[in-house]
């Protein structure tokens, strides 16, 4: 099973508040929260204090890194042919999704087993 987890952009983000260089920052235009490359040390340190574990080592450069919500306008929602894909910076939407998908994924894990 392939379960993408990708950032949800926290308004408090333990990441940022927990990375010892400062790294991890908030662009302010889309509200992405991303790794500056230039002072990651790829400690890990935003990878383990993320509920949802979203920052992922880059394979090649070994620093973390994260969705940058391409300046606001995700290509990977353009280029989604059947529309499962979608952007909105309202958190309550956000929220009702993550209820809906949790109930029908659970189930299916809880499955596996």
């Amino acid at each position: 099973m392939y379960l993408p987890i990708v950032c949800q952009q926290c308004v408090e983000a333990p990441c940022i508040s927990i990375c010892p260089t400062g790294a991890r920052k908030r662009v302010a235009d889309t509200g992405a929260v991303i790794t500056d490359q230039k002072w990651c040390v790829g400690c890990k340190s935003c990878i383990y204090s993320c509920p949802y574990a979203a920052p992922v080592i880059h394979p090649q450069v070994k620093k973390t890194m994260t969705c940058d919500l391409c300046d606001g306008k995700p290509l990977c929602i353009e280029v989604c042919t059947v529309g499962a894909l979608a952007y909105t910076s309202d958190g309550k939407f956000s929220i009702e999704k993550k209820k809906v998908f949790a109930k029908k994924i659970i189930p299916a894990l809880k499955a596996l087993r």
